[in-house]
């Protein structure tokens, strides 16, 4: 069993009774980490384009501090919102309430250049730092599991048979390139904190797959 991300390798090390183990709190600790590295990464991204161009620089200092002003606004003024909400006791409108959070916050970084889905994570970070964090949780759980099978449904219709058969041999290399390399970049990681071999194997092994991070 492999997994990428800390939500497959909770159901993945839960089903195999492996979650309290040594390796697999190691390998949870490196899908956090990659979870928490994913949003910096795709701040940092924006930079990269004109390739030194100091007015695109700028522009996304620019647009990161109001990123940061409009996330402070937003903590601020979400608790007392959803206590509002939460008064009225109606499901539907807390569940509305959700939604719009989540779409402002997508519509906010998509203005400032930056991609939807990333203010969709960041209001995920919002919610989940309010104390309604377990309320909406029971909320959304059933959308997640549905909305993360469409998501992989819709990779693998992009998947084209015949650029196997033109290009056997690449393919069959880049597979074995992501898979292995991913592994021996884990078990690498591994050993530099002093984790013994067995450790260092077992969670190379889970985490050698890749998933929706790797696809971003």
């Amino acid at each position: 069993a492999v997994c990428d991300n800390r939500y497959d390798c909770v159901q993945v090390l839960v089903d195999n009774g492996e979650f309290a183990t040594p390796h697999g709190r190691f390998a949870m600790g490196i899908a956090i980490a990659q979870d928490l590295a994913v949003v910096p990464m795709i701040l940092l991204i924006p930079m990269l384009v004109g390739e030194g161009d100091s007015g695109g620089v700028v522009e996304t200092l620019e647009n990161l501090a109001l990123l940061v002003l409009v996330l402070g606004v937003a903590k601020l003024a979400l608790p007392k919102v959803l206590a509002l909400v939460a008064r009225t006791r109606s499901r539907e409108l807390f569940v509305l309430t959700l939604a719009t959070v989540c779409l402002a916050m997508a519509v906010v970084t998509a203005h400032l250049g930056m991609s939807m889905a990333l203010g969709a994570f960041l209001a995920g970070i919002l919610l989940a730092d309010s104390d309604f964090h377990g309320h909406a949780m029971a909320e959304v759980e059933p959308f997640r599991d549905a909305l993360a099978s469409l998501f992989f449904v819709s990779i693998g219709m992009l998947f084209d048979g015949s650029a196997i058969v033109a290009s056997p041999w690449l393919v069959l290399a880049s597979l074995f390139a992501v898979v292995v390399g991913k592994a021996a970049v884990v078990a690498v990681a591994a050993k530099a904190l002093g984790q013994p071999a067995w450790i260092r194997i077992r969670s190379g092994l889970l985490l050698a797959q890749i998933g929706e991070f790797s696809f971003v």
